[in-house]
């Protein structure tokens, strides 16, 4: 098993000690989310690119991903402000590239209640995405992440598992990016098994069936362990990510031993 852990603070991978000690627990994969989307930020700079790349040779070839900013929406109604998150993605999946990324997770977007509003909006972000294909060649695939269902009468592009299989059919560069905790707090249909040999990676964390509390592995209610068992059937070579919203080194070895276990 590949176990992987997203890091939300770029300077815990500054510290070598601290990388060491991650490394020496059993961790082999970094997701790192990215903070700041600016064109001038320091994720997109030259040096950004060297450490990382530096980082990956200096530590037997560890694989990273990347988590694009939060509040892109590639389903906005207002075509301006759409082809501003189509840019940025540009950005991201340029970085990608360079730092030979396994993947770049994204959350495609909301738009207001109603299914069959979401069900249009999927049919135009479908097109939408093989147009940017046609003039954009990318190595770097996109996962799509699956979403907790919102309560304000909000949709999230992800929060039904129909709506990731019609996409990531529909476009030939689309992964699932499966989030364990999430699939445990969201209106999903059952239809998992469908989705199975299309995850490129999961996201480790659990909850009490309520909220995206984003708990402890083993302290909530997620039934993780056939589901984890289920994927690595398939796949022996997707990376479990642990993400959780604190860094604790107590914490984050406890789920490293749970998962060594499975």
């Amino acid at each position: 098993m590949i176990i992987g852990l997203k890091i939300e603070k770029i300077e815990y991978l500054f510290d070598k000690e601290m990388v060491n000690l991650l490394l020496s627990m059993g961790i082999k994969h970094f997701e790192i989310q990215i903070k700041n989307s600016d064109i001038d930020s320091y994720y997109f700079s030259k040096d950004f690119v060297k450490f990382v790349s530096e980082l990956k040779k200096n530590n037997n070839n560890i694989s990273i991903s990347y988590h694009g900013t939060l509040g892109l929406n590639f389903i906005e109604k207002v075509n301006r402000l759409k082809m501003t998150s189509f840019d940025i993605l540009r950005d991201f999946l340029n970085l990608c590239d360079k730092t030979s990324a396994k993947w770049l997770t994204l959350h495609i977007g909301e738009c207001g209640s109603g299914r069959t509003k979401m069900t249009d909006r999927i049919e135009l972000l479908i097109e939408d995405f093989r147009k940017f294909y046609e003039n954009n060649k990318f190595l770097t695939p996109i996962g799509i992440e699956n979403l907790p269902y919102q309560k304000n009468g909000k949709l999230l592009l992800g929060d039904d598992f129909r709506d990731i299989k019609k996409i990531v059919d529909g476009v030939k560069d689309f992964k699932f990016l499966f989030d364990l905790g999430h699939y445990n707090v969201a209106y999903y249909n059952d239809n998992l098994n469908e989705l199975y040999n299309y995850i490129i990676g999961v996201h480790i964390h659990d909850n009490n069936g309520d909220i995206d509390s984003h708990k402890e592995l083993g302290t909530g209610t997620v039934n993780y362990e056939f589901i984890i068992r289920n994927i690595l059937k398939l796949n022996s070579e997707v990376p479990f990510v642990i993400e959780y919203r604190d860094f604790d080194i107590d914490k984050i070895r406890r789920t490293v031993k749970k998962l060594k276990e499975i």
